[in-house]
């Protein structure tokens, strides 16, 4: 038999170090990563990660969404600690134990637990859009993405660049994307209450996006995978949303026609990182002319060119 594998999530309380080193010794499962953060855990597909409720990342949302990849989760919480056993219960972690247990109690654990794996559920397809500076179209071009997928599939629009989509589509500001992250933290998925219907799609915008960094936009979004088929992001303009960006499965870049527009996309372009970006070319009232332009410019093929509506 194989041995397990491990990824443990780095914290300064002693548990972790412990249960390390006394794997490492023991040569019972192997440690694959020991990650600072939530990608780096999974990055070497281990069959169980190993966090602790103390690190400031680790939230229901994070812990659903490593199991919807079929890796099995054991939540450590400080001996006593309430809300943080709770947060591994709402989460529906496989074991959790306190940090006083037993390095060898903790590994067989491990062991157990990877002899079966989880059976895993598809998160949806993240769609995001992006573009440069100068209003080339983002909003709309989000719009009607994600319209167009809700023809065939459960979707949900996203506004990280409010309040652009809130004031196209007439919604109120509430509520907003950060009444959506607090309902993510408390539950680990995202209430259907907190998106609003739009025709075919539901929408999350607001008047702002509240006191949310990268990460925690991030974990937002990801949690919504978990319960729509697609979600379209409108990021805004570049580099906002690079951490999204990184890990969309189809990313959109959307350009203005004219020399300005071309020449912010050019820019954009040589300091990608993420997918392939397929390019739309909006406000093109001369096709041909704007098609070798964009191609010069940006070295790649436009997906479209949009003319002035």
């Amino acid at each position: 038999m194989s041995r397990a594998s491990v990824a443990t999530v780095l914290t300064a309380r002693a548990w972790e170090e412990v249960f390390v080193s006394f794997a490492r010794e023991t040569a019972a499962v192997r440690v694959v990563a020991r990650a600072y953060e939530p990608e780096e855990a999974t990055r070497r597909s281990p069959s169980v990660i190993v966090a602790g409720s103390e690190t400031p990342w680790i939230s229901p949302a994070i812990v659903k969404a490593w199991r919807r990849r079929g890796i099995r989760v054991v939540g450590i919480h400080p001996a006593g600690d309430e809300p943080g056993k709770r947060l591994f219960e709402t989460a529906g972690a496989d074991a959790i134990l306190p940090d006083d247990t037993p390095a060898l109690r903790l590994l067989r654990t491990v062991q157990a637990l990877s002899i079966t794996t989880p059976p895993t559920s598809p998160e949806g397809t993240l769609v995001a859009v992006t573009g440069p500076r100068g209003a080339p179209g983002r909003t709309e071009i989000s719009i009607a993405i994600a319209w167009g997928a809700a023809r065939e599939h459960r979707t949900l629009l996203v506004d990280l660049d409010p309040p652009s989509l809130g004031i196209r589509l007439g919604l109120r500001p509430h509520p907003g994307l950060a009444d959506a992250f607090d309902a993510v933290r408390s539950f680990g998925e995202l209430p259907d209450d907190r998106a609003r219907s739009v025709g075919p799609i539901s929408v999350l915008a607001g008047i702002d996006g509240g006191p949310l960094t990268a990460a925690l936009r991030w974990e937002l979004v990801r949690s919504a995978l978990g319960s729509f088929d697609v979600v379209v992001v409108d990021l805004g303009p570049w580099p906002q949303g690079e951490t999204i960006l990184r890990q969309a499965n189809t990313a959109v870049l959307v350009c203005d026609a004219g020399p300005t527009g071309l020449v912010r996309a050019s820019m954009l372009v040589a300091a990608w990182q993420g997918p392939t970006p397929i390019p739309l070319v909006n406000r093109a009232d001369d096709p041909a002319t704007t098609a070798g332009e964009a191609r010069r410019a940006l070295g790649l093929e436009p997906a479209g060119l949009i003319p002035t509506l």
